[in-house]
C-alpha cells in the first residue's frame, strides 16, 4: 500500500486464502478498495506450463485493472 499512497497505481495479486486478509488489511488501513486479482491456490507448487496458462488466461484482468487504475489517478 506504500506505492498507492505515493500515487502509484498497483494491481494486488493473490491467492485465494489470502483474499480475506488482503481485504481487512486494505479496511483496517480505511484505504479505497485497491484493484485484485485472486488466482487459484496453490499456484506456487504447480508445474511451469500450469502457472504460465493461468497466467496467460489472467494477464487480462490485470492488464484491464492496472489501465482502469492508471486512468483512475490522471483523473484525479
Amino acid at each position: 500500500m506504500d506505492l498507492e499512497k505515493m500515487g502509484v497505481p498497483t494491481v494486488t495479486v493473490v491467492s485465494e486464502p489470502f483474499e480475506s486478509l488482503f481485504k481487512r488489511n486494505v479496511a483496517s488501513r480505511k484505504f479505497p478498495e485497491l484493484p485484485l486479482v485472486v488466482l487459484p491456490h496453490k499456484i506456487d507448487t504447480r508445474p511451469d506450463d500450469e502457472v504460465r496458462e493461468v497466467a496467460t488466461e489472467r494477464s487480462p484482468e490485470v492488464l484491464g485493472k492496472l489501465l482502469a487504475a492508471i486512468q483512475a489517478a490522471t483523473a484525479r
